[in-house]
C-alpha cells in the first residue's frame, strides 16, 4: 500500500474508536477521515481498490454528524462486525497494490525513446492492416540527462484494457498500474557510444514494456536495449497515427480446433515473423532510423533474449544471424522450429532457464538437443517458477500465485535469480567479465537446478 492508503486506513480506525466512544463530540471523527481521504485522492489519486475504504469514511461522517450519540460502550458483536469491515477495506489494497519494482541499481540514469518502423519487405499477413509489416520499438540506454520519469506503462490504458479482457476481468481491472512509476527519462540524450546491444523478444500476448526492470536495469549497468512490441502478437500496440493493432487470435489458433498441421504452420510462421522483427529492429539501428542513437550501440556486440515464443524468435535469430553473439532464453518456446533449424548448430553461448510447468515437456527436449549443439551452454530449472514468473507478473500482486499466474517461488526470490543471471550473463559474453557461474553463485540448491553442458 502507498503512504496516504495507509494514512487513510489508519484514519478510519482512528475515526471507529472514537465513534465508540460514549458521550463522544460531534466532528472529531468526520475531520480525520475526511483529511485522509482528501490528501490520498488529491497527492495520490484514486483507485478502484480503495472504493471501500471511501465508502467507509463517507459511512463514518454520516454516523458522526447525524445519528444520536452513543452514551454506551458498543456490544462485542460490533467489534466482530468492524474486524471484518476492516478486512474488507485492506484486502483489495493489499492484494493488488500499486506495483512497485526494485529500482535498477546500476550507476548510470536511464533515457527511453519509442520509435515506429516499417518493414517495406515483409507484407502484413496478420489482422486487417494491409501493405507493409510495421512495429513499435523501445530503446532504453545510460543518459547524463536529468528530468522527469515516465510512468511504467504509457499505454495502461489500451494494454491494461485487453490484458483484463484476456483474463476474464473488467477493462479497468489494472487501471491502476498507471500509478507505477518507471526511472526511464522520456527522450533523453543517450551518454556514451558503442554500447554492447540487447535486444528483447516477448511472448505470445505480451508486450515491449512486459519486462521492464529488466530493460531498465541493463541500460542502468551500460547497455543499449531494444525491444519491439511484435505486432499482432502483442496484447495491444499503438502506432503513430492513434490506430491501435490487437492481439490476433488467428495468428496462433486452437491446435485442436485446427487440427496439428495447421497449428503446426501457424506457430512457425508467428515464430518466424518474430525473428524478422528482430532483424528489423537491429538493420533500423545500422542504417540510422532510430533517430538520435546512431553510434550509440556497437552492432558486433549484441545479446538477444526472449520469453517464451519471444524466447523461440531468440533462439531462430541466433541460428540464423551471424550478429547474435550471445542468447539466453526464458521458456523459450522451440517447438515452431523448422527441422533444419532444429538439427542445427548452435554457435554462440547460451543460458536457457525453465519453469517447472516447461520443465520435462516435449518442447524441452527439443531445447535440449539444440543446447547440447553449443558446449558450454548454462542449463537452469528454477524450483517453483511458472511461466509468468519470468516478467513482470510476480511484482503486481502477493496472491498471483492463488489464481495460477505465477509459481509458489516468492517474489523477492525469483526475480533476482532472473535479473541476476540476465545481468551476468550479458556481462560474461558481451563484455568480457566473469563467468555467470562466479558472479551469481548465491542461490539455494532448492530454488536453482543449474547444470553446465560440456562444463
Amino acid at each position: 500500500m502507498r503512504f496516504y492508503e495507509v494514512v487513510l486506513v489508519s484514519a478510519l480506525a482512528v475515526a471507529v474508536v472514537l465513534l465508540a466512544r460514549p458521550g463522544r463530540r460531534r466532528g472529531p471523527a468526520t475531520l480525520i477521515v475526511g483529511a485522509a481521504a482528501l490528501a490520498q485522492l488529491l497527492i495520490e489519486g484514486p483507485r478502484w481498490q480503495l472504493w471501500p475504504a471511501w465508502i467507509a469514511a463517507l459511512g463514518i461522517a454520516i454516523v458522526d454528524l447525524l445519528t444520536p450519540i452513543r452514551t454506551e460502550p458498543p456490544r462485542p458483536h460490533h467489534w466482530v462486525l468492524t474486524g471484518i469491515g476492516a478486512l474488507v477495506i485492506v484486502s483489495l489494497p493489499v492484494l493488488l497494490p500499486v506495483p512497485n519494482p526494485a529500482p535498477p541499481d546500476g550507476p548510470s540514469a536511464i533515457g527511453t525513446r519509442s520509435f515506429e518502423l516499417v518493414d517495406d519487405g515483409r507484407d502484413e499477413v496478420y489482422g486487417a492492416a494491409e501493405g507493409p509489416r510495421r512495429i513499435v520499438v523501445q530503446a532504453w540506454y545510460p543518459t547524463d540527462d536529468i528530468g522527469e520519469p515516465m510512468t511504467w506503462e504509457e499505454e495502461i490504458e489500451i494494454r491494461g484494457a485487453a490484458i483484463s479482457d484476456y483474463l476474464g476481468f473488467p477493462d479497468w481491472f489494472l487501471d491502476h498500474a498507471r500509478y507505477t512509476e518507471s526511472p526511464s527519462i522520456v527522450g533523453a540524450s543517450p551518454s556514451g557510444t558503442d554500447l554492447p546491444i540487447v535486444v528483447y523478444s516477448h511472448g505470445w500476448r505480451g508486450f515491449r514494456t512486459v519486462a521492464v526492470d529488466q530493460a531498465e536495469r541493463l541500460a542502468s549497468h551500460g547497455y543499449l536495449v531494444l525491444a519491439p512490441d511484435h505486432t499482432y502478437g502483442a496484447i495491444a500496440t499503438r502506432f503513430e497515427d492513434g490506430t491501435v493493432a490487437t492481439w490476433d487470435p488467428d495468428a496462433l489458433p486452437d491446435a485442436e480446433a485446427v487440427g496439428p498441421e495447421e497449428y503446426q504452420s501457424a506457430s512457425e510462421q508467428l515464430v518466424a515473423t518474430y525473428a524478422a522483427d528482430l532483424d528489423l529492429v537491429l538493420d533500423a539501428l545500422a542504417d540510422g532510423r532510430l533517430d538520435g542513437l546512431a553510434n550509440v550501440g556497437d552492432l558486433d556486440t549484441i545479446g538477444v533474449y526472449g520469453h517464451s515464443t519471444g524466447g523461440g524468435a531468440a533462439v531462430r535469430f541466433c541460428l540464423t544471424d551471424a550478429r547474435c553473439d550471445a542468447l539466453l532464453g526464458h521458456d523459450a518456446w522451440v517447438e515452431p522450429l523448422p527441422d533444419e533449424l532444429r538439427s542445427g548448430e548452435l554457435s554462440v553461448p547460451a543460458l536457457f532457464q525453465r519453469s517447472d510447468g516447461w520443465r520435462g515437456t516435449p518442447n524441452d527436449e527439443i531445447l535440449e538437443s539444440i543446447a547440447l549443439t553449443a558446449p558450454g551452454t548454462i542449463w537452469q530449472g528454477i524450483v517453483g517458477a511458472e511461466h509468468f514468473d519470468f516478467i513482470l507478473i510476480p511484482q503486481f500482486s502477493p496472491a498471483a500465485s492463488w489464481i495460477g499466474l505465477k509459481g509458489p517461488i516468492p517474489a523477492d526470490r525469483v526475480v533476482p535469480i532472473v535479473s541476476d543471471h540476465l545481468l551476468a550473463f550479458m556481462y560474461e559474453h558481451l563484455r568480457g567479465g566473469a563467468p555467470v557461474t562466479e558472479l551469481v553463485p548465491g542461490w539455494e540448491p532448492e530454488d536453482l537446478e543449474s547444470f553446465v553442458f560440456g562444463g
